[in-house]
């Protein structure tokens, strides 16, 4: 069984790739899957969770970046991060 950021990964799921956008999973095997992007490109292996040579670039959906400013100080930024992370749990609960 595939897993993808602790939801289970089958064939014909959509994923989002950091450089090569949105992509459908064709092929699953321990610990790894074949990704297709766009027709004429060969699918794309990735490792478990979404790494390609040691870098997490697959995701369920295009992911959310939060920009720091040059005066933001890290606890600032964990602060935020936090309050929005419990947001998106009550979120899912909801649904």
């Amino acid at each position: 069984m595939y897993m993808l950021d602790g939801d289970i990964v089958e064939a014909g799921n959509a994923v989002h790739h950091l450089e090569y956008g949105n992509g459908i999973v064709r092929e699953l095997w321990t610990g790894g899957m074949a990704v297709e992007f766009a027709a004429g490109r060969a699918p794309v292996l990735v490792e478990a969770n979404g790494f390609i040579s040691g870098r997490k670039v697959i995701f369920w959906s295009p992911p959310l970046m939060l920009v720091p400013r040059k005066a933001d100080r890290p606890t600032t930024l964990d602060r935020v991060a936090n309050v929005l992370q419990s947001v998106l749990d009550l979120t899912r609960r909801a649904q």
